[in-house]
């Protein structure tokens, strides 16, 4: 399965009624960087491009130029939201120098306020979605991980 920014229209929609948004379409999981055809079209028959899949750190590069542009040199606050393996992606784009904490320690405008995870595993950089099973898991489930602070807030209108 293929997703694509259209598949959260609905999301989008209602979130630019307020803020401005960025949705892009990541190499990773987009047909026409991994030879599968199209949106539309997907086939699974091809084989894989001779420059190899695109990866989750191939999804990083792209999200940490977006950053660089709202953040450094626009000075906006962004909030990411991260679906399914994006979340890998977005923890690894999310670097310190895009942080707010960092940026105001700095005398900066903007950065990062937070990634939301939907329907992702929250990974710490350098993580897998793998130690999230097993004995690691069970270690640190209910409790806040070393590279997160675990936050729980309702925003109402």
């Amino acid at each position: 399965m293929y997703n694509s920014p259209a598949h959260y229209t609905t999301l989008l929609t209602t979130l630019r009624t307020k803020f401005p948004v960025s949705a892009p379409q990541l190499p990773s999981s987009d047909p026409l960087h991994t030879n599968a055809g199209t949106l539309a079209n997907p086939t699974f028959a091809n084989p894989a491009p001779a420059s190899g899949l695109p990866s989750n750190a191939t999804d990083a590069v792209l999200l940490a130029q977006i950053l660089d542009d709202l953040v450094v040199a626009q000075g906006k606050y962004v909030v990411m939201i991260a679906h399914s393996a994006g979340g890998a992606s977005s923890t690894e784009a999310a670097k310190l120098e895009y942080l707010v904490r960092e940026r105001k320690a700095k005398g900066q405008k903007g950065g990062v306020l937070g990634i939301l995870y939907m329907t992702t595993f929250a990974v710490c950089k350098g993580g897998s979605a793998s130690m999230r099973f097993g004995e690691y898991y069970a270690a640190v489930e209910g409790k806040d991980l070393a590279c997160f602070k675990i936050h729980v807030r309702v925003f109402l209108p």
